[in-house]
């Protein structure tokens, strides 16, 4: 069958039905789109189907770029003492990294917090040193 118009392996109908002469039935002899206009249509749909996946890509790594750290290992110098120890993009990276970072600074690791928990710091009468590439710091 004919795929759907939003199919975008589909080809153009429009562009197929011009270059089938006008009054002609499908099917019938002698009355099909002429060879080089049919071959002229499908190297442009390619084209647009190329381009269309190459800005895809590149939307892509434009999302990758723009995606910040929002994952904050926490670290703790004594009760009450934090201090952002590095900025992660997930818990995934946060999580095994986090202790070992803390210890690099001398203090203990307190965990990766996202910015919500952090800010409540303020209201828990906690002292915090924020990291340098925070959002928070935007």
């Amino acid at each position: 069958g004919i795929a759907s118009s939003d199919d975008s392996s589909s080809f153009n109908q429009a562009a197929v039905a011009d270059a089938v002469p006008r009054g002609a039935l499908r099917g019938s002899v002698g009355t099909g789109p002429r060879e080089e206009q049919l071959l002229e249509v499908i190297p442009q749909q390619q084209q647009q189907q190329q381009l269309g996946e190459a800005t895809a890509l590149a939307s892509e790594e434009g999302r990758r770029q723009q995606a910040a750290k929002s994952v904050f290992c926490v670290c703790r110098k004594e009760c009450g003492d934090m201090f952002c120890g590095q900025m992660f993009y997930d818990l995934l990276e946060c999580d095994p990294s986090c202790a070992e970072v803390c210890q690099g600074k001398g203090m203990v690791m307190s965990g990766c917090a996202g910015a919500r928990e952090v800010t409540w710091y303020h209201n828990l009468h906690y002292k915090y040193t924020d990291c340098k590439d925070s959002p928070l710091q935007r």
